[in-house]
């Protein structure tokens, strides 16, 4: 009789693992779902240490001296190895249907020409 009674107990215990992973396996495939049909943006932004603001009318002068702080390294620490890579940072950040985008394009085209090579 023990044989059959630890034959149940380990029966028992493969159901429970069953029914375990298969609720495992359920909650993973709900949250792919829900992962992949899910359209979010996350905006990380770096660091304040003053208060800013933007409006229609325009944006708050420490909001000015954050993003200066922000981008004017990728404009002043340029050295041959780095220009592509801060050029490429740089741009992303422009809208490519402003005006303005086509100046920083030339601005960049004349660093590069001081490249060494």
């Amino acid at each position: 009789m023990s044989r059959i009674g630890d034959i149940e107990r380990v029966a028992r215990q493969r159901n429970i693992f069953m029914f375990l992973s298969m609720v495992a396996i359920s909650v993973c495939l709900i949250l792919s779902v829900k992962l992949i049909s899910s359209n979010e943006r996350v905006i990380l932004v770096p660091g304040l240490n003053k208060e800013v603001w933007t409006s229609n009318e325009g944006v708050s002068s420490g909001y000015l001296e954050e993003v200066t702080a922000m981008y004017l390294p990728l404009l002043l620490d340029l050295d041959h190895s780095s220009i592509d890579w801060k050029k490429e940072k740089l741009l992303a950040h422009v809208s490519q249907t402003d005006s303005s985008y086509m100046n920083l394009k030339k601005a960049v085209g004349v660093v590069e020409q001081f490249k060494i090579c």
